[in-house]
């Protein structure tokens, strides 16, 4: 994955408000399957997610997975 371009951390930011950034919690980590420490790998491109966490993302946002995802052209 490009560390110039990560998908899932700028979906993140575009959800977040001015003063109430995303700051994920047990219920969170519980939905999606993903263990913080990953999460956090995720978020800053040191690994990539696998397609059964973009689907679990995805449905714990109500979001297209293609919006967490780049896709080749």
């Amino acid at each position: 994955m490009d560390k110039d371009s990560n998908k899932i951390h700028d979906f993140i930011k575009s959800m977040e408000k001015k003063n109430f950034p995303f700051k994920p919690d047990t219920d969170f980590y519980n939905k999606v399957g993903i263990k913080r420490k990953r999460w956090a790998m995720i978020l800053r491109s040191e690994v990539s997610p696998t397609v059964k966490e973009v689907n679990a993302i995805a449905k714990y946002f109500n979001v297209q997975i293609t919006e967490l995802i780049e896709i080749e052209k």
